[in-house]
């Protein structure tokens, strides 16, 4: 029986991205800011909590959803539809998702008295000076060293300097903090401006051939700033596009061409795509996913697995072999990790990166 799987750490995995594929993309899901930011069941619970004025504990939330079978966005989606009815409005909605998306890691930085610093670097880290910069790079780098994100940013830059970079981020996420990261790295390095990366939250002209977009599939959200700072922003998020509520999954997924659905697509069948942070839940991914396979099932590329998703090994082999066989026929294989720690690792196997060691 044909294997769909490996270990992420495998030496005969060793720069699979670079000579097999030989062109490839990151694609980010919620699980890379695990322990940053909260997770798509927390977030919903605290919305729902905020806007009833509930007091649901997450053992009761699962209960609830455990009994009705009804995904988070219906949850988000319960969330609005209450807050319409009380006479708010949809764009003042996504104030209190972007308040509960931040909520943990602002609070943490207030004890640190950067929170306002944080928030406008997360907007764009060039408005902010050099030596605040490096106070919440320490910040970081003290309390969320083993966040998934962190690891990602360094082996993106560790790619991009080896001159094997991706050729795009694709992200369901809401937050921008990949991106302030990476931002981090290049000032670190002393490099000039602009930054390379460039954040796309819709339709937009191509980016440079200098230039790796980073698309946020799924909308922008980026924290509030005290009204001195606001005037200083010019690039803004996206919040108006945010795929969140179950009406905006069904939109998306009866739209004709939507702009999130052709850039993933685009990439999904030029690239082959490294998805990190994903459970695999979500609809739009694994629709996307499917139809890409689909396009290719024929010779020479009716075999082919060309995504790679790193994943967190079972502790029962039968459960990763059900996993296993859940996802091949999304053109997926299995990277598996033992710990998530072990996710930076990965990353320069699967791109041949030799790292060298601290000093």
């Amino acid at each position: 029986m044909p294997r769909y799987s490996f270990d992420a750490l495998d030496p005969q995995a060793r720069a699979l991205l670079r000579y097999k594929y030989r062109s490839w993309s990151l694609c980010v899901g919620a699980g890379a800011t695990l322990g940053m930011l909260p997770s798509w069941r927390e977030l919903s619970r605290n919305v729902l909590n905020a806007v009833f004025g509930a007091t649901l504990s997450d053992d009761q939330f699962v209960g609830i959803v455990t009994r009705t079978g009804w995904q988070f966005d219906a949850w988000i989606q319960a969330a609005l539809n209450f807050f319409v009815d009380g006479g708010g409005k949809e764009l003042d909605f996504a104030v209190i998702l972007e308040r509960y998306v931040y909520q943990d890691l602002m609070k943490a930085a207030a004890l640190e008295s950067l929170s306002n610093d944080l928030a406008l670097a997360l907007h764009d880290p060039g408005l902010v000076k050099a030596d605040v910069l490096e106070g919440i790079r320490e910040f970081i780098d003290s309390r969320y060293q083993a966040v998934t994100v962190v690891a990602l940013a360094t082996g993106v830059l560790a790619a991009e300097r080896a001159g094997f970079a991706p050729r795009a981020i694709l992200t369901f996420n809401y937050d921008t903090i990949l991106e302030m990261l990476l931002r981090f790295g290049e000032i670190a390095e002393s490099r000039s401006k602009p930054s390379r990366f460039r954040r796309i939250t819709g339709p937009a002209p191509p980016s440079p051939e200098d230039r790796i977009p980073i698309l946020h599939l799924h909308g922008c959200l980026t924290p509030a700033v005290t009204p001195a700072s606001a005037r200083r922003i010019t690039r803004r998020d996206r919040r108006e596009r945010l795929v969140a509520p179950e009406a905006s999954y069904l939109r998306l997924a009866g739209a004709t061409f939507p702009w999130p659905q052709t850039a993933f697509l685009y990439y999904a069948q030029s690239d082959s795509l490294l998805l990190v942070g994903h459970s695999m839940s979500d609809p739009n991914l694994r629709r996307w996913l499917l139809w890409s396979a689909e396009s290719r099932a024929r010779s020479p590329y009716s075999h082919a697995l060309p995504h790679i998703w790193i994943r967190k090994r079972p502790s029962s082999s039968e459960e990763a072999d059900l996993v296993e066989h859940a996802v091949h026929h999304l053109g997926v294989r299995i990277a598996w990790l033992n710990e998530w720690s072990y996710v930076e690792a990965a990353l320069h196997n699967l791109l041949g990166i030799d790292v060298p060691p601290a000093a």
